[in-house]
């Protein structure tokens, strides 16, 4: 037996079609922060709490980042470049920016 949509949803409050995935992604897309410059992300000032050498993360504090409408936090990252990452200790207060690809998050360079 095959039920018509207005069937199988009879009963069922707020029920909405599905709308496909490209508009879902779209959705989302607009909901994502902006920066001016999509090309160059913002440097950000953050204290080296916690190195990872072996797995290639870092952990640091930082402020606010107005840029990208992230309050101030404690957090840990993936660091594309390891070698620069060995430079670093913890206490250490540098400036970093950070790319965003794949759903992931990483260091992609260090200034100090």
């Amino acid at each position: 037996m095959t039920l018509s949509p207005t069937e199988a949803t009879r009963g069922i409050r707020h029920w909405r079609p599905p709308s496909s995935c490209v508009d879902w992604y779209k959705r989302i897309e607009q909901l994502r922060p902006t920066q001016a410059d999509p090309q160059e992300a913002p440097w950000v000032h953050v204290v080296v709490r916690k190195i990872n050498l072996p797995a290639s993360r870092i952990t640091v504090s930082h402020g606010a980042i107005p840029q990208i409408r992230m309050p101030a936090m404690t957090i840990n990252f993936a660091v594309a470049d390891t070698a620069r990452l060995a430079t670093l200790h913890e206490g250490d207060e540098v400036d970093i920016q950070c790319e965003h690809g794949g759903g992931v998050v990483r260091v992609v360079n260090f200034r100090m």
